[in-house]
């Protein structure tokens, strides 16, 4: 049996223990900018896992923080770090929805081409 929490061998789901909320926003507008650098390099995978330890750090209790002032700027920054990941997103999922509908426009104008007949078979001469 395990004498303390941060043992080794211990393999239970740790306890997050409150954390002080000047770190946590620091560490969360880390996240959200890492997340961004990873979209910008195209590892999406990357990014999710970014975000998924951002979902982790929203979940952490905080404990109050002595600099209420501070706190504020921190915050700030976190939310402005959430807003330019989630401007680059929206901007990547319609860049990929119009080169979905050009990818559909493509297809509907290749399927009307089928019906013609190629040029060996005397289509010029009937022009």
């Amino acid at each position: 049996m395990p004498s303390s929490p941060a043992d080794p061998g211990d393999r239970s789901e740790p306890v997050l223990a409150a954390q002080p909320a000047d770190a946590i926003l620091r560490a969360l507008a880390r996240a959200y900018d890492e997340a961004l650098a990873a979209v910008a390099a195209d590892d999406l995978d990357g990014a999710a896992a970014l975000l998924a330890a951002a979902d982790a750090l929203l979940a952490a209790p905080l404990q109050p923080s002595p600099a209420d002032a501070a706190l504020a700027e921190l915050r700030a920054d976190a939310q402005a770090a959430h807003a330019r990941l989630g401007a680059v997103v929206a901007e990547l999922r319609d860049g990929t929805a119009a080169a979905l509908a050009r990818t559909r426009r493509g297809r509907q104008a290749l399927a009307g081409y089928a019906g013609l007949r190629p040029l060996g078979d005397k289509f010029e001469s009937r022009i």
